[in-house]
């Protein structure tokens, strides 16, 4: 035989299953990598086509003569091209050029350089569509994309050496286990470059199976992520291949090459003889007391065989054991956060997400609304999947006749440990008084108006009296989860809001409270407030006359504009609580008698003491009309923050304000939910894939040190041990290595998860640290199929051919 490389075919049929398994690996670390590529591949060209339609362009130039047009449309860099105009914005100088020259090039890899020469050649300025240019990695250094894709080509290249791993050793132990092959073939003329296109070729048979396997499952795991949850059309590109095989077989170039020179090194006598194992350095007697009591002559046999590598040894613990405090890590994360969402859920109640205003004696209804987003978007977000339920708010704020006296029933916790309660009682407190607009704000309590499903909902809260009031009878909503005060805050180990449930008011059924007449306040605001606008208005347009005129600067108009709008708030509120006090001294006021007491809002998060009503007699208490809805409340069975995100991201573009509208608190928690949730997954598959990866190694290793051990197995069986003791001896092996594992991975789980816990859930949300019992319980049942698994498989497919054994060279 003159062409040995068949033999590279011969020895991978030889050990089907170590190649089957080797092939498998490399697969899969294929099939990662390029779902991955593939699927960042997809959305690039994806987002390329979305930005080609908003402006199919690569470079603007600000050219002004139709010379310059002409002779750059003849430019062979220049592939079409047409004129448009275009604004450059400028704070201090903003222009618009109306001969703008749009152009798209031949070469958009080099679109940088070639903006340079235009503009170079035909002494115009211009610039790059920077959106676009991204995409084809130009635009500058500060391009983001160029920075992912380093990213992303670096993780690719950890996971191919993985995959390159388990080819590297499976074709080093396929190398000691045919070494006295290679041996006779040196001994009949086989020269070391022959020798060697045998390791190469089992490697690129091997790599290269798993390679095209990989890459036909990568496509498909594109497709199917993309589509159900990327909402991209991945399909089959082959600019992803490029890397994998750089990294593939670039690493396994070198790792060929740690196998060949093995053969390189030996003499072809020296393996024959089977020399290649034995070490003559001294060996060191190693004793093991633990495992010895443990198990017993057995247990101190199978440490001093694991022992004799100890390299092998620490390296299979290791990554076993960094595998599980990783996946500890993870559950307890994973738990974490569904404690989280669990409690949110609670503390967020019925109704999720509202976009609403807050109407009241010192807010007229315009005001209440001009932070709630248009109509269409508001119908948007209620036709989300997720939405199955969307009401009007209808909420609105009456005056107390007497603060101090509905505050005197504050329970002590509430007054001095809520947000709410500590702000009133500093102004109760005040050794003057609080200035008009704070006595204001503080004479007001809120109240809700619900339907009749609604309100209903209460029932499951009521701890006193009845829901079904009179026309001059109200429900208290006197206990709930509400945030404390920042004293209280500061005290606790978080740094996001907390929250604590506790009672706010000593009042009983049957108690009463006085409210100001809301439809005599409103009637009598009205008139009062409406000639105090119009001035005002008046005194603004004047303002803006003179700055027409030039007879002031925009600085002064500011300056005096600021001084203006002051002067008519204090008015404004000076008035407002004036017509309270003469309103309260007229007896123009109407008792109320709490007839129900609800120990949570079960429809909506709230801060503090309120009301809630039926719509009819919410109506009659706040002085408003079923026309006077302040907003939208939407409850969510399945909320997506990216769907809903969305939607906000178009309303916050169309509404032209600077900040937009301010972000829900549900979805901002729940977004923030999602992406630790993808993270948590995210880390779960990198686990499993390392995982494995370290498994399937683990097994090629020890079958082939198993069969390399077979003169061993024999020596022992014919001084008399049984083929059960010996099979519980080489058994303990992998039982002694799942226990130090197990308690490297405890050890190191416990650490990170104890770290990551406080610096995540701990600063955000105020939890106290818990130990992932399942997350610990999972890897030991993982590591115990590993690597007992890993030496009960092979060993049960050994042939107890004792005489045959006995003639093998090895260990």
């Amino acid at each position: 035989m003159k062409d040995y490389k068949q033999l590279a075919v011969r020895y991978l049929k030889m050990n089907r299953r170590r190649s089957l398994v080797t092939i498998f690996g490399a697969m899969i670390a294929t099939m990662v990598i390029y779902c991955m590529l593939n699927l960042g591949w997809s959305k690039l060209l994806q987002y390329r086509e979305q930005i080609r339609e908003q402006g199919d362009y690569e470079i603007v130039l600000f050219t002004e003569t139709q010379q310059q047009i002409e002779a750059i449309l003849a430019d062979d860099r220049v592939k079409d091209a047409y004129v448009g105009s275009y604004y450059v914005y400028d704070y201090d100088n903003p222009v618009t050029y109306d001969n703008a020259l749009y152009l798209n090039t031949k070469q958009p890899y080099r679109m940088d350089t070639i903006l340079e020469q235009l503009k170079t050649d035909y002494g115009v300025d211009g610039e790059d569509n920077y959106e676009l240019a991204i995409t084809y990695m130009q635009g500058g250094d500060d391009n983001t994309v160029v920075i992912l894709t380093l990213m992303i080509l670096l993780i690719s290249f950890i996971f191919a050496i993985f995959g390159v791993g388990i080819v590297r050793n499976s074709i080093q132990l396929s190398t000691l286990e045919q070494l006295k092959d290679y041996g006779n073939l040196r001994c009949i003329g086989a020269t070391k470059k022959e020798l060697k296109k045998i390791v190469y070729c089992e490697g690129m048979i091997l790599e290269l199976v798993g390679m095209v396997l990989g890459i036909a499952a990568g496509t498909i795991a594109s497709l199917v992520i993309g589509h159900f949850a990327l909402k991209i059309t991945a399909g089959f590109h082959l600019i992803p291949i490029v890397p994998i095989l750089v990294a593939f077989l670039g690493d396994l170039y070198f790792a060929m090459e740690e196998d060949c020179k093995l053969i390189a090194n030996m003499s072809p006598v020296s393996a024959i003889r089977g020399e290649y194992r034995i070490s003559k350095e001294k060996i060191k007697v190693r004793n093991s007391l633990l495992f010895g009591k443990l198990f017993g002559t057995e247990g101190d046999y199978a440490y001093k065989s694991i022992m004799r590598n100890p390299g092998r040894f620490a390296k299979t613990v290791w990554s076993i054991g960094i595998g599980i405090g990783a996946f500890i890590l993870i559950m307890g994360f994973s738990s974490a956060i569904q404690r989280v969402v669990k409690d949110q859920e609670k503390m967020w109640k019925y109704y999720h997400i509202a976009y609403s205003g807050s109407y009241g004696p010192d807010t007229t209804l315009d005001e209440a609304r001009e932070g709630i987003p248009p109509t269409k978007y508001l119908k948007k977000i209620a036709d989300l999947d997720g939405c199955t339920d969307a009401k009007k708010v209808y909420s609105a704020s009456v005056f107390l006749k007497d603060y101090k006296e509905f505050y005197g029933h504050g329970t002590d916790e509430y007054m001095t440990q809520s947000e709410q309660g500590s702000w009133i009682q500093s102004y109760i407190g005040a050794k003057d008084g609080p200035l008009a607009v704070i006595e204001n704000a503080i004479s007001q309590i809120s109240c809700d108006g619900y339907d009749e499903e609604d309100y209903a909902r209460y029932q499951q809260a009521l701890v006193s009296g009845t829901l079904d009031v009179s026309d001059h009878g109200i429900v208290l909503v006197n206990h709930d989860n509400v945030t404390l005060s920042e004293a209280e805050i500061y005290s606790e180990d978080t740094v996001m809001l907390d929250n604590r449930e506790m009672d706010f008011t000593d009042y009983q059924v049957g108690d009463t409270i006085d409210i100001v007449d809301m439809n005599k306040y409103y009637e009598r605001a009205d008139k009062a407030l409406s000639s105090l606008n119009k001035e005002h208005e008046q005194q603004l347009e004047t303002l803006e006359e003179q700055l027409r005129k030039k007879e002031i600067t925009q600085e002064e108009k500011e300056n005096q504009e600021s001084d203006m709008n002051s002067e008519y708030f204090t008015a404004r509120n000076d008035t407002i609580l004036q017509i309270k006090k003469e309103l309260t001294e007229e007896g123009s006021y109407i008792t109320y008698t709490i007839e129900g007491i609800v120990n949570e809002d079960v429809n909506t998060r709230c801060n503090g003491v309120h009301f809630v009503l039926p719509l009819d007699k919410f109506y009659k208490l706040t002085g408003t009309d079923e026309s006077m809805s302040v907003g939208m409340r939407y409850h969510f069975d399945k909320f997506s923050y990216m769907k809903f995100g969305n939607i906000e991201g178009e309303m916050n573009v169309a509404s032209g304000l600077e900040m937009g509208y301010e972000e829900p608190a549900y979805a901002m928690i729940f977004g923030m939910i999602e992406g630790m949730k993808k993270v948590i997954f995210g880390g779960i598959l990198v686990v499993i894939f390392v995982v494995t990866m370290t498994a399937l190694n683990i097994m090629n290793t020890t079958a082939s040190s198993l069969y390399l051990r077979r003169k061993e197995f024999a020596q022992l069986r014919v001084i008399g041990m049984s083929k059960k003791r010996l099979t519980k001896m080489v058994m303990l092996e992998g039982v002694i290595a799942t226990i130090v594992a197990n308690i490297i991975g405890i050890i190191i789980g416990v650490l990170l998860s104890y770290g990551f816990f406080r610096l995540v859930i701990t600063s955000l949300f105020g939890y106290k640290y818990s130990v992932s019992v399942l997350g610990i319980g999972i890897g030991m049942v993982v590591s115990v199929l590993i690597l007992c698994g890993s030496v009960y498989l092979p060993l049960r497919g050994l042939k107890q051919d004792v005489a045959a054994d006995l003639a093998t060279g090895g260990e």
